[in-house]
């Protein structure tokens, strides 16, 4: 806890996965400043998943209040190394212009039956 999608400055969403208690440490520590990730660690509402997961509309209010602070690429840039689970939400535009997509050449035209070819050449 929390594993979800939150909303960041510049309309865009980022999702975070702290899958223990020790990241979500590492996720206080990394977002939070020093004063507020200690609080949020000593919060005994928040010390354990259990609690969290009981107390969780106040952390999603708190961790939600923090990233609406950046935009998805300073988050991206500040969650970078911290072995965190976390992702960009990337629209249909963003989805075919990412590099791990192009790399891996995972668009794949079909023709449907009835309407032809599917030609998503033009997100390219």
């Amino acid at each position: 806890m929390p594993y979800q999608a939150f909303k960041c400055k510049d309309g865009n969403w980022l999702t975070i996965g702290a899958s223990s208690d020790a990241m979500f440490k590492k996720l206080c520590l990394t977002i939070f400043d020093r004063s507020e990730a200690e609080s949020m660690i000593k919060d005994e509402r928040f010390l354990t998943n259990k609690t969290r997961a009981e107390n969780r509309t106040e952390l999603i209010r708190l961790i939600s209040a923090q990233m609406i602070k950046k935009t998805v690429k300073e988050w991206l840039k500040t969650f970078e190394g911290s072995k965190i689970a976390y992702g960009p939400v990337n629209n249909l535009d963003e989805v075919f212009k990412d590099l791990q997509v192009i790399h891996n050449n995972s668009v794949l035209n079909v023709e449907h039956p009835i309407i032809g070819m599917n030609d998503v050449s033009f997100y390219k």
